[in-house]
């Protein structure tokens, strides 16, 4: 069975007609800046999103194993979980992804 791709579809909406509430379905956010989190702007907004639930929301934090300055940035964030000494060992270090969890 082959199908067109070029077809014309016509799709219409009544908007005169009211089926009921929308139900609030997305009880999730993400965002890029991690080290936006702990800061009292990111707290406050947390805590916003938590006053509004219906249900628990779920988060997801880029860039949370991200070696870095560990100071925002736009669109970036780090946490330095994972550095290498000068001899190439690996040093861990968990403090901000800690106070990151935490907050959440």
């Amino acid at each position: 069975m082959k199908t067109d791709l070029t077809a014309t579809i016509n799709i219409k909406v009544d908007a005169s007609q009211v089926l009921g509430e929308l139900s609030h379905n997305w009880n999730y956010i993400g965002y890029d800046e991690i080290n936006y989190t702990y800061t009292p702007e990111g707290q406050e907004l947390l805590a916003k999103f938590m006053a509004m639930q219906e249900k628990p929301y779920y988060i997801r934090t880029h860039h949370l194993f991200c070696t870095g300055n560990c100071h925002g940035f736009y669109k970036w964030g780090s946490t330095n979980a994972y550095l290498e000494d000068d001899d190439g060992s690996p040093l861990y270090n968990w403090d901000i992804v800690d106070l990151v969890c935490d907050t959440i």
